[in-house]
């Protein structure tokens, strides 16, 4: 947006007047009037500041604008540059600023703070400018091993304590954050939610609560008549980065805001800008992800692009371009490590330089999710049904395996021994299992703590809850001790366990390459294979059910009949049985993508057939549990889900 738009519309940026020189020979509240270098566009204000080759004005109808010296007219440079300032004014305190520092007695802990509401630059359609997308290009298209690198921790761990803080209750309008971690010692969390542009009753269109341990009620930091989403908070400087104005339903547009103080209670915005594309026809850009690095540093996913900016200054430092969708980005402990995801593994990269430091890979070819370790010493990796844990500090692979079912979203590591998955519980590397499986609400994510999880939950009438549980809790840590131990009596399948090997394919199929792709799996599990064992491991391949699809071409309208073209699918399965008990087992089937690419004169029939044939690798990228329990101890690792903001469990 230029200084000329800006003047025209409601008015623009922002910047720190701390920092602003002293004007020695202007009042503040003489008006004049300022024109643009065309001549086209002017404005009656006062000057209210001049630092750095910008003007703040205030203008005549109550707005601040920051223009750059060289957006002036002739005559207006002139007059700035007679103006007496102070070259030693403002500065920076060799001791932190508050704003810069993090507030453990604060206004929310005491619960009495007054929210801070709607006006300058949290009003509804403020002024903002885009911000720049031509940063250094980071590169990560290069297929090398990670070296090993020195740890990342997280700078200061949540001290965890149990929690049970309603907030408000919500009807299904309501978007809601994850919780976010503001004071890690007390510990306090903020949560913003807002409500859709149909709402029944839109009373809160957009709010932050804070919730603290040792208090029955939160605290309402922000109150604003327009949407708001917190993204992320940098607890060193007491700085968070949110979008205001974000279209509810779909969570698309808006503007970032640069907030500062949220710790008090009374939050201060500093800077608000336009994301990348905000005024281009069709969908509005959406903000997928963002970690503050510093009190200033942001990276930030729009789309597919992840951008770092330096968000008071508004500049682009780095971009990266075509993040693979439904990849999902994680980063180290204070920002250090950035690690992407790409199909078969993650590439890590350094933010500071935007340097590619390396590669993991796992033995699939989905994109997985991955986590950093609290300490910063592990990489956690996990796609369909399998993990990898790499030990950054050694630069090697430190586990591998698989688990049963689909574990669904990875939210993080409990303390550096615990992977936390949505569907398959907490998965110990060390056992190389599944330890207990934890039913946690789907609206928003888990946030994985030292020693526990934070989550929101509804039931019944009840309001949206901030709950904190232990995790693992009491009955999952005599498990543990139990399987650590003297295993061998709880362990139907263990590392030097025999067993036999039986293949089951149609003709046609290599069976060599499945033989070998299940010993080689059976190695990595430690099993020792045994014609004679009485635990078989069988593999099949066959066919499934003639299946019929439809496609249509791309601008075809929906009522378009399009093509039908048939399909008999291959499927490869793994069982692991010991007589008539099936004791794991893995499944596949081919599948035809929803986008079907044809070659020159290809018919839709042809193009399926092509993807009509058995997969016989599917047995070489296999990863087996190292241990099975037994059937009848297997009833003893259980499940828990939260009842009444405590966990309530069930075999």
């Amino acid at each position: 947006m230029t200084w000329a738009r800006s003047l025209q519309s409601l008015g623009l940026v922002l910047v720190l007047l701390a920092f602003g020189g002293s004007l020695r020979s202007v009042k503040a509240d003489e008006y004049r009037t300022w024109v643009d270098k065309t001549g086209k566009f002017k404005v009656e204000a006062s000057l209210h500041s001049f630092a750095d080759g910008k003007v703040t004005l205030h203008t005549k109808d109550g707005r601040e604008v920051v223009v750059p010296v060289a957006a002036l007219s002739e005559g207006d440079q002139k007059f700035v540059n007679k103006l007496d300032v102070n070259p030693f004014s403002g500065g920076t305190s060799l001791d932190p600023a508050p704003a810069m520092r993090p507030q453990p007695s604060s206004a929310a802990s005491n619960a009495v703070s007054s929210p801070t509401k709607s006006g300058g630059l949290l009003a509804k359609g403020a002024a903002a400018t885009e911000l720049p997308v031509d940063g250094v290009d980071i590169f990560i298209n290069i297929d090398q091993g990670l070296d090993k690198i020195a740890a990342d921790p997280v700078p200061a761990p949540v001290k965890f304590r149990q929690m049970v803080v309603p907030l408000e209750k919500l009807d299904a309008y309501a978007k809601v954050s994850q919780p976010i971690v503001i004071d890690p010692e007390k510990p306090t969390f903020a949560v913003s939610t807002n409500r859709v542009g149909n709402a029944v009753s839109p009373d809160n269109f957009g709010r932050i609560y804070l919730a603290s341990f040792g208090k029955s009620r939160p605290v309402t930091a922000m109150d604003l008549d327009d949407t708001l989403k917190l993204i992320d908070h940098h607890v060193g400087t007491d700085r968070s980065v949110a979008v205001i104005g974000v279209d509810g339903s779909t969570e698309r547009g808006g503007d970032l805001i640069l907030l500062s103080g949220l710790s008090t209670g009374s939050p201060k915005a500093l800077a608000r800008w336009h994301l990348p594309e905000w005024e281009k026809p069709g969908f509005k850009p959406k903000v997928e992800f963002g970690k503050m690095l510093d009190g200033e540093r942001a990276a930030v996913q729009v789309n597919d692009t992840l951008y770092i900016w330096n968000l008071q200054t508004g500049k682009s430092l780095f971009v990266l371009d075509k993040i693979r969708a439904g990849g999902k980005l994680a980063m180290s402990g204070s920002g250090k490590y950035l690690a992407v995801p790409v199909s078969g593994g993650v590439r890590v990269v350094e933010t500071e330089t935007g340097e590619l430091l390396g590669g993991v890979s796992i033995a699939t070819t989905l994109t997985p999710e991955a986590h950093f370790s609290p300490d910063g010493k592990l990489l956690g990796l996990i796609a369909g049904s399998q993990y990898v844990v790499w030990d950054l500090t050694s630069g090697r692979e430190l586990a591998d395996g698989t688990v049963e079912g689909v574990p669904g979203k990875f939210f993080g590591w409990i303390d550096n021994d615990y992977m936390m998955t949505q569907l398959a519980g907490i998965i110990d590397p060390e056992l190389g299992m599944t330890l207990w499986k934890y039913s946690v609400p789907s609206g928003t994510d888990t946030v994985t703590l030292s020693g526990g999880i934070a989550v929101l939950d509804s039931y019944g009438s009840q309001p949206t809850t901030l709950v904190t549980l232990p995790v693992p809790h009491d009955p999952v840590t005599k498990v543990k001790r139990k399987l650590t131990g003297n295993s061998s009596d709880l362990l139907l399948i263990q590392p030097g366990t025999e067993v036999a090997l039986k293949i089951d394919a149609i003709p046609g199929v290599d069976q060599e390459m499945i033989k070998t792709g299940l010993s080689e799996a059976v190695e990595r599990a430690g099993w020792v294979v045994n014609p004679d064992s009485p635990i078989v491991l069988v593999a099949k391949i066959g066919r499934g059910e003639p299946m019929e699809l439809n496609f249509r071409m791309l601008g075809a309208g929906f009522r378009s009949p399009g093509e039908t073209a048939k399909i008999t699918p291959y499927t490869a399965s793994l069982e692991v049985k010991h007589g008539p008990k099936v004791l794991w087992t893995r499944k596949s089937e081919n599948m035809v993508p929803r986008l079907l690419h044809l070659k020159k004169d290809q018919s839709v029939q042809e193009a399926v057939s092509e993807y009509e044939k058995p997969d016989p690798k599917f047995f070489t990228y296999l990863r087996l549990p190292p241990k099975v329990l037994k059937p009848e101890v297997a009833q003893f690792v259980g499940r828990s889900r939260i009842k009444e903001g405590r966990w309530a469990d069930s075999n």
